[in-house]
C-alpha cells in the first residue's frame, strides 16, 4: 500500500465541521478578545490585594489566570522563562521597551486620573500646560532611569520563582488547572505529509472534568440568571419611571387627588386592549408574513418587555431587547429589526388615517 492510500485511510484527529455549521461573526470574535483582556487585567490587578487579605496561595493563581486571558505575542515563552527563574540579561531590548512603555504611560494615566477624580489642575491655562508638561517629563525620565536600575532587583526576585512554582503548580493541578501544559506539537502522518494539529500557545489548560462541572453549573444557573436579569431590568424600568414622580411629588400629588378612579380603570383597560390588538398582534402578523408564526403568549411577552425597555437610559434597548427575546424562537436579528420598522410605519399610517377621518 502506497503512502497516498495511507494518508487517505487515516482518520482526521481534529473535529469535523458540519456543512451547515455557522461560524460566529467576526465582530463577536473581536468583542470576545476585548472582554478576555479586560477580565484578565482585572484579575491581574486584583491578585495582589487578594493575596494580601486571603489566607493561602490564592493571589498567585488569580494572577496566572488573568495573565492567561490577556493576549500579546510571545506570552508562552515569557511565562516559561519566568517560571524557570531565568534572569533578564543586561541591555535586553524587550526589557528596555517595557520600561519605556511604563515610563510614558504611567504619568499620563496619573494626570488623567487626578484631573478626572479631583479636578487637578482646576483650570487649564498656558502656564498650567507648561507645568503639567514639565511634571510629566520629569516623572517619565525618573521612571525610565529607575526602571533600568531595577534590573538587579527583578533578577533577584526571579530566583525565588521556581520555589513558588513548585508549590503553586501541584495545588493548581489538584484544582483541575494545569499551568504551562506541554506544547502540542504538529503531528504529521508521514514526513512531508499534511499537518493534523496546530501548535497550542496557551499557558493554562483546564481538565475535562472541571469543564464538565462548569457546563453543568451553567446549565443549572442559566434559567435563574435570566430570571434575575429580567427582574433587575424590570425594577430599573419602574425606578426610572418613578424617579420624576418622586422628584416632582408636590406638584404631582394635587393631580392625583383629582383623578376619577373609575375613568382611570376604564381608560387603562381600553389602552391595554389597544396595545394588545393593534400593536402586539400587528407585530405578530408582520412576523407571520416573514414566515415566523410565534404563539400569542410569547409574542405579547416579548413585545411588552421590549416596550418597557425603552424607559431605560439609552435609545437601543427597545430594539435590542426584542431581538434578544425573539432569537430563541428562530427569529433572526435582521427580520426582527425589519419587523419593528414596519410596525412603526403601520402605526404612524393608522394614526394618519384616523386623523384625516377626524378632520372630515
Amino acid at each position: 500500500m502506497d503512502s497516498q492510500s495511507v494518508v487517505q485511510l487515516e482518520p482526521p484527529t481534529g473535529p469535523a465541521e458540519s456543512p451547515g455549521a455557522r461560524r460566529p461573526p467576526r465582530i463577536i470574535k473581536y468583542l470576545w478578545v476585548i472582554l478576555k483582556n479586560v477580565i484578565g487585567w482585572i484579575l491581574i490587578l486584583s491578585s495582589g490585594a487578594v493575596g494580601l487579605v486571603s489566607p493561602g496561595p490564592f493571589g498567585v493563581p488569580l494572577f496566572f489566570i488573568g495573565f492567561a486571558l490577556i493576549t500579546f505575542p510571545g506570552k508562552r515563552g515569557l511565562t516559561a522563562r519566568v517560571l524557570k527563574g531565568k534572569s533578564i540579561p543586561r541591555g535586553s531590548r524587550p526589557f528596555r521597551r517595557w520600561v519605556a512603555a511604563v515610563a510614558l504611560l504611567a504619568p499620563a494615566v496619573s494626570v488623567f486620573y487626578l484631573n478626572w477624580k479631583y479636578g487637578i489642575p482646576g483650570r487649564w491655562t498656558r502656564n498650567t500646560d507648561i507645568n503639567v508638561g514639565f511634571v510629566y517629563s520629569a516623572a517619565a525620565l525618573l521612571l525610565w532611569f529607575g526602571g533600568l536600575q531595577s534590573l538587579y532587583l527583578i533578577n533577584r526576585g526571579l530566583k525565588f520563582v521556581p520555589a513558588i512554582r513548585r508549590r503553586i503548580r501541584p495545588w493548581m493541578r489538584r484544582k483541575g488547572i494545569d499551568l504551562l501544559p506541554p506544547r502540542r506539537r504538529p503531528r504529521r502522518l508521514r514526513p512531508g505529509g499534511p499537518v493534523t494539529r496546530a501548535p497550542d500557545d496557551e499557558i493554562l489548560a483546564i481538565t475535562e472534568d472541571r469543564k464538565q462541572s462548569v457546563r453543568s453549573f451553567w446549565a443549572r444557573a442559566k434559567p435563574w440568571i435570566r430570571r434575575l436579569g429580567g427582574l433587575l431590568i424590570t425594577l430599573l424600568i419602574f425606578a426610572g419611571i418613578a424617579r420624576p414622580i418622586v422628584r416632582n411629588w408636590p406638584e404631582f400629588r394635587a393631580r392625583v387627588w383629582q383623578i376619577h378612579w373609575d375613568r382611570l380603570v376604564l381608560a387603562s383597560v381600553m389602552f391595554a386592549i389597544f396595545l394588545f390588538v393593534f400593536r402586539a398582534m400587528a407585530w405578530r402578523r408582520i412576523l407571520i408574513g416573514f414566515g415566523h408564526r410565534l404563539p400569542i403568549a410569547p409574542t405579547t411577552r416579548i413585545w411588552s418587555t421590549s416596550e418597557l425597555a425603552r424607559y431605560l437610559p439609552g435609545v437601543i434597548w427597545q430594539v435590542a431587547g426584542r431581538v434578544f427575546l425573539a432569537r430563541p424562537y428562530g427569529v433572526s436579528s435582521g427580520v426582527c429589526s425589519t419587523s419593528q420598522i414596519l410596525e412603526l410605519i403601520l402605526f404612524l399610517l393608522a394614526n394618519l388615517l384616523v386623523a384625516m377621518t377626524c378632520l372630515l
